[in-house]
């Protein structure tokens, strides 16, 4: 078994596929079409992290996606990634409030509680994690992407090892594990991942924030799209001795955010 380092946070910002009891009504979506509206295989991707290292949205991005600026306009979605229609009735606006009441404001004060309050030594750094999956019907694109918003969210040498860590863990070739491609970090990454984020003032360490998209081909039927869970359980040990290796060997390097130390202005604002 890996022993997980401390200074690791994972995230699954689309691990849930759930939905309140009270909006089912008005979702045309069927149980399937929810399911794939989300990553829901990631949250099991963790399944050998520590519950105290990993942190998952209480309810699908159906109701206020999380990897999304309060403020932007595809938070709450009309149709699904097939064109599907997803409500019935439009959401009004003390819906759409009330809904991220309920599982997105929770998920990002939950983030930064742990970022904050992380129990690691004074000079070490933190590396944050956010996991998510594609299908495979994406032909173009790699078996796994990871990114740091272009280098503005983790260093270079922690993008290498994490690069480097999928190449040989899973026997993949270079042209299979991109930095950037494609996918170049949500606002999780953005967000966490700003060295001017006002409303992490309060954060007491250096930090790397970085996304990893994967191909749903390591664990899921392209055909029917059921899960291998032998597969998934083979990915999650894995996945877990990868970020386990790198954030432990760049536990006292130099991190690309360092610590909050003087008043700034902030340039993204989670309200």
């Amino acid at each position: 078994m890996t022993t997980v380092p401390d200074n690791l946070i994972t995230l699954a910002s689309h691990g849930s596929a759930d939905v309140p009891a009270f909006i089912t009504q008005n979702i045309k979506l069927d149980e399937v079409q929810l399911e794939h509206f989300s990553d829901h295989a990631t949250w099991n991707l963790l399944d050998y992290i520590p519950e105290d290292q990993k942190i998952r949205p209480r309810f699908g991005r159906i109701v206020g996606d999380p990897n999304r600026a309060p403020d932007a306009k595809d938070i709450f979605r009309t149709e699904d990634f097939q064109g599907n229609e997803i409500w019935h009735e439009p959401l009004t606006k003390e819906t759409k409030e009330w809904l991220l009441s309920l599982s997105y404001e929770p998920y990002h004060a939950a983030i930064k509680e742990k970022i904050e309050n992380a129990s690691i030594g004074p000079d070490e750094s933190l590396l944050i994690v956010d996991v998510h999956d594609y299908p495979s019907r994406y032909a173009e694109l790699p078996m796994v992407i990871i990114s740091n918003y272009d280098g503005q969210a983790a260093s270079q040498e922690v993008m290498d090892d994490l690069q480097q860590a999928f190449i040989q863990r899973f026997n993949l070739s270079p042209a299979e594990v991109k930095q950037n491609d494609h996918y170049k970090g949500g606002f999780v990454t953005q967000y966490y991942g700003d060295a001017e984020n006002f409303d992490l003032s309060a954060a007491q360490h250096d930090r790397n924030v970085v996304q990893i998209e994967i191909n749903r081909l390591f664990y899921m039927d392209p055909n029917t799209e059921e899960i291998d869970e032998g597969a998934l359980g083979d990915f999650a040990e894995k996945l877990t001795q990868i970020l386990s290796e790198v954030a432990e060997a760049n536990r006292h390097a130099p991190a690309h955010i360092p610590a909050f130390s003087q008043e700034r202005e902030p340039s993204l604002v989670l309200q």
